[in-house]
């Protein structure tokens, strides 16, 4: 699948039907304040809100263990290091905060009002 249908079929499984979604999404990467990473069914987007500094976005339709093993290969071949020293999100439950900790990412609690993680790498 190519990200772009990833991140659509996320956004429906979220009951989200919205095409201009998609279409602020492809503005930022083409104006390149968004990059997006893949691997197998899941899709990262790391948007700069400073220099080095990235706010995540995860997107997926692949099993639990596939986005597991996704976020495992952005961590350990640098995807995410080799640009952003500091990373944001915002994430519903603690599961995915047990899951990017296991990954290796050393998420703490945001300094940031409008993300509830952050992770200096």
């Amino acid at each position: 699948m190519k990200a772009s249908e990833i991140i659509v079929a996320d956004f429906a499984r979220r009951g989200v039907h919205d095409p201009r979604v998609l279409k602020g999404l492809e503005k930022q990467v083409t104006s390149g304040t968004t990059e997006i990473f893949q691997s197998g069914k899941t899709v990262i987007t790391v948007k700069k809100i400073a220099p080095e500094v990235g706010a995540i976005h995860l997107y997926s339709v692949d099993s639990p263990m596939g986005m597991i093993q996704a976020l495992a290969h952005f961590v350990q071949h640098g995807r995410l290091t080799k640009k952003y020293h500091t990373v944001y999100g915002k994430v519903a439950n603690a599961a995915m905060i047990r899951i990017l900790r296991h990954v290796g990412l050393p998420v703490t609690h945001s300094d940031r009002p409008e993300y509830n993680w952050m992770a200096r790498i």
